[in-house]
Parts: C-alpha cells; sequence; structure tokens
C-alpha cells in the first residue's frame, strides 16, 4: 500500500514539474504550462485564468497591460511590477537593437560609380530600395491616385518585397545548411555588414576567391583590427 501511495506521489511531481519552464523567464514564477506539449497556453497561479499567447503575452496579463489582454486582478502589486519592468527592459533591449543595426549598416557604403539606378518606396519605409528584376512589376506610389488606390499599391508592393526577401533569406540558409555554419552567425555583426555591403553593389558581384582575394583581405583585415585595437586602448571613451 505504501509503496503505491509512494508511486503516486512521484508521478503527481513529475507531472507537476513537467508543467514548469526551466527558463529564467521571470513569466514562470507565477504561472505554468496547462500542457506540457503545448508551451502557448500558460495558466496564471493567482487567478487560475489561461492564457493561450505564450509566456509574453502572460506577462502582459500579470502585468496589466496591453489591449486584448485579459489582465489579471488577483497578482500581488509586486509581481505585477516585476513582469512589468521585465516587459519594459525587453522592449528598451529590441529599439537598441534596431538602433544599433541601423548604425551597423550605415558604417557600410558601397559606391555606385555614379551610376543612375531607379527607385521604389517600399510602404513603411522611407528609404529606397533598389530595383531588381521581381520589381518590373511593380511602381512607385502615385500621390495622385485615390486612398484606396494608393493603399492597394502599397500592398502590391510590399507583397513583392515580402516575395524577394524570402527568396534570399533561401538562399542563405542553403549556405548555412550546406557548410554546417553555426546558426547564431547571422546575429554577427560582420554578417549584418556583410549582406548590407552585398545589397548596396547589387547584382553581378563576384565573390572573392580563396587564393587571390581572401589573403589580401585577411592581411588588411588584420591590420585594421589591430590599429582600432590601438586607438581603442590609448582612447578608450
Amino acid at each position: 500500500m505504501e509503496q503505491i501511495e509512494a508511486t503516486v506521489t512521484a508521478s503527481t511531481v513529475e507531472n507537476a514539474n513537467s508543467l514548469k519552464r526551466k527558463s529564467d523567464d521571470i513569466g514562470w514564477e507565477y504561472g505554468k504550462l496547462v500542457d506540457p506539449n503545448n508551451k502557448d497556453r500558460v495558466v496564471c497561479n493567482f487567478c487560475k485564468n489561461v492564457n493561450s499567447g505564450g509566456i509574453n503575452r502572460f506577462k502582459k496579463h500579470i502585468a496589466q497591460v496591453g489591449g486584448g489582454v485579459a489582465k489579471c486582478r488577483s497578482c500581488p502589486d509586486e509581481a505585477k511590477l516585476a513582469c512589468l519592468k521585465w516587459l519594459e527592459g525587453t522592449e528598451k533591449k529590441k529599439q537598441d537593437k534596431v538602433v544599433r543595426e541601423l548604425g551597423l549598416r550605415s558604417d557600410v557604403n558601397v559606391s555606385s560609380g555614379g551610376q543612375q539606378e531607379e527607385d521604389l518606396t517600399c510602404a513603411g519605409s522611407s528609404e529606397p530600395h533598389k530595383l531588381g528584376p521581381i520589381d518590373k512589376w511593380a511602381r512607385a506610389i502615385d500621390p495622385s491616385l485615390s486612398s484606396s488606390a494608393q493603399f492597394q499599391q502599397q500592398k502590391i508592393n510590399q507583397a513583392l518585397f515580402n516575395e524577394r526577401t524570402l527568396q534570399v533569406h533561401q538562399y542563405i540558409a542553403k549556405w548555412v545548411y550546406t557548410h554546417a555554419v553555426a546558426f547564431n552567425a547571422i546575429e554577427n555583426d560582420e554578417f549584418k555588414q556583410m549582406v548590407e555591403a552585398i545589397g548596396q553593389f547589387g547584382p553581378g558581384l563576384k565573390p572573392p576567391t580563396h587564393s587571390q582575394n581572401f589573403k589580401g583581405n585577411k592581411d588588411s583585415l588584420e591590420k585594421k583590427m589591430a590599429k582600432n585595437c590601438v586607438n581603442f586602448y590609448y582612447n578608450p571613451g
């Protein structure tokens, strides 16, 4: 009998542990999974409300912020403030990342050699996009069009850019998989600048060869990095 009770107790503890995520995200201090196989449904420890939207949406439930999110009226102020602080910190990190990546891209400048290129403005962006083969079917937004016509053209242009972006990402993914490149390499600053430089150059870029170009580039890069290290050492500010 005691053995049966021990087995039941162990099974209960195991089930309870499977509903807790091993994560440092503060949201898991106030909720747990409804189903260990579904990471999107989280039940609140305080009001027992089930949130369908993942741990980030659940933190909004505890912090009582955001539209379309049920607010928890049973949680203590300590939990509310903790989740609110976490959400604000996460949002700031996202904004800082955007600013930093814009800075990385602005550091890249590939001369166009004076060649005039057609520009096409994409919806939601103030920067002109260089026309590629797929964009021959798109056109700039005509301000004389009606609001509905302008909106329709924006949707067409956005769809074309989304399609082109997907195609480029597929080529990058193919290279990553084929050569076993670490997935986190795409977060590397130099990779992002390389992508920006290739984009600025446009079609027809010939990649460097290992024997001819890389050694010269490597030597030049090493000298530049050494110079930057010296400058940083003597002028850290």
